[in-house]
């Protein structure tokens, strides 16, 4: 199940859904909105609590894998 499907069957707000998730900083509730639109993946650690908090309905399968930048060093071809 997506995380914003989930969030809409519990009527929460995004700035709720980050207080459940424990998520803090500056803009909470920018963090989630940016799970809920894709636009942002979770870390391992992330998708456990989301997992926790959902009981399970929404894993890591429910969110799209991407594909990581490699570092800027492994781009350079010895000379």
């Amino acid at each position: 199940m997506e995380l914003d499907t989930w969030r809409r069957q519990h009527n929460l707000s995004a700035a709720q859904l980050a207080e459940r998730l424990g998520i803090d900083g500056r803009n909470p509730a920018r963090t989630v909105q940016r799970y809920l639109k894709n636009e942002r993946t979770p870390d391992r650690g992330m998708i456990r609590q989301i997992a926790l908090v959902t009981d399970g309905a929404v894993t890591d399968a429910d969110f799209p894998v991407r594909e990581r930048e490699a570092p800027a060093s492994a781009e350079r071809v010895p000379a």
